[in-house]
């Protein structure tokens, strides 16, 4: 189990920094033009198994980074501070304005916008 929560961490470690030498794979990866090609104006993102995914992707991002953020204990990102169907909206609202980035730099925007938490710290 902990050499599983490594990898994660690694993982999300290298998805967090944009480095030529590292990428993200799966939905994140593609372009926001599939995103948009995907979801129809209106979309909630439980409207088809393609936004479900995509949702999923995005909360599965925002997890990860926020598992990296607290064991290098860094502030993490509040996700409670904006609602499932905000962050959709925020996601779908970058990638239509910006049909060439990717869709792991709309979730990347939406975490930019959202208040922090402070890491506690471990006592010795």
């Amino acid at each position: 189990m902990r050499g599983w929560v490594l990898g994660v961490i690694l993982s999300a470690l290298a998805i967090s920094y944009a480095r030529a030498d590292l990428f993200i794979v799966g939905l994140g990866a593609q372009p926001c033009a599939v995103i948009n090609e995907n979801v129809r104006s209106g979309d909630g993102y439980g409207a088809s198994a393609f936004t479900k995914g995509a949702m999923s992707w995005l909360q599965g991002y925002a997890s990860g980074v926020n598992a990296i953020k607290a064991e290098l204990r860094k502030n993490y990102f509040d996700l409670s501070t904006i609602s499932l169907d905000q962050q959709w909206a925020h996601a779908v609202d970058f990638c239509r304005r910006n049909p060439g980035k990717d869709f792991s730099e709309a979730v990347q925007d939406m975490m930019r916008r959202l208040s922090v938490i402070p890491t506690p710290q471990r006592r010795p």
